[in-house]
C-alpha cells in the first residue's frame, strides 16, 4: 500500500517522541525522506528541470536542481523551488549526521528544526499545487 509525505512526517513525529536515541535519529530520517519526496513529486510538476550541476547522486542532483530551476519557470516557482532546495539540503545534512554519524551526539535543537523544516516544506509544496502563487504546468517537456 502507498503512502505520502505527511504520513512519513507523521511517523517521524510519533518517533521524536521517544528518549531514546535511536528513535530520535529515526525521527529526523523519516522527516528528511518526507520532505524529499514530497519535493521530488513537486519539482515533477515544473515545466523544465533545473541544472542539477553535473551530481550522480539522486538527493544531491535534486537538490542541485531545486537551487538552479530552470531559467524558463516563471519567477514564483523559482523562488518557491531555491527555498524548498534550500531547506532540503539542510534536512539532507541532519540526515546524514543521524543516520552516519552514530558515535557523534547530536545538536539537541537538531530533531525539533528537522520537524519543523519538513512541514514547512511539505506546506510551501502543497500551497503552489492548490495554485496559491504557483501555476502547475500540465505537461512537462525536458531540455
Amino acid at each position: 500500500m502507498p503512502i505520502n509525505s505527511k504520513e512519513l512526517l507523521q511517523l517521524a513525529r510519533e518517533l521524536a517522541e521517544s528518549p531514546t536515541e535511536v528513535k530520535r535519529r529515526a525521527a529526523i530520517s523519516r522527516a528528511y525522506y518526507a520532505a524529499y519526496h514530497r519535493c521530488f513529486d513537486w519539482e515533477q510538476k515544473l515545466p523544465l528541470a533545473g541544472e542539477d550541476q553535473g551530481l550522480r547522486g539522486s538527493h544531491e542532483a535534486l537538490i542541485a536542481r531545486l537551487r538552479h530551476p530552470h531559467e524558463r519557470c516563471d519567477e514564483t516557482a523559482a523562488e518557491c523551488s531555491r527555498h524548498i532546495g534550500e531547506r532540503l539540503d539542510i534536512q539532507r545534512e541532519h540526515r546524514v549526521l543521524a543516520d552516519y554519524k552514530v558515535k557523534r551526539m547530536l545538536p539537541s535543537r537538531m530533531l525539533s528544526e528537522q520537524l519543523r523544516l519538513a512541514a514547512e516544506v511539505i506546506e510551501r509544496c502543497d500551497r503552489h499545487d492548490r495554485g496559491e502563487g504557483f501555476v502547475v504546468a500540465s505537461n512537462r517537456t525536458e531540455s
